[in-house]
């Protein structure tokens, strides 16, 4: 009983901490109407981001990576 236990509670853990996590930290308009946006993913071991440069179409936006980390 003492292993289902410790094997439930192992599995629980590992499955909370493998999500990953995204999110837009920074958004910045140029002078000639296109955008930089910043966005960090958190990982299992490591974060990294990706910064993309981005025009508008309409209501949509049009993003192409030009850096990552």
């Amino acid at each position: 009983m003492k292993r289902v236990l410790i094997l439930a509670t192992f599995a629980s853990l590992l499955a909370l901490s493998t999500g990953c996590g995204s999110q837009y930290s920074s958004i910045r308009k140029n002078e000639d109407g296109t955008y930089v946006i910043t966005r960090v993913k958190q990982g299992f071991i490591r974060m990294y981001g990706s910064t993309y440069l981005c025009t508008a179409q309409g209501e949509a936006l049009n993003c192409k990576e030009i850096d990552s980390l």
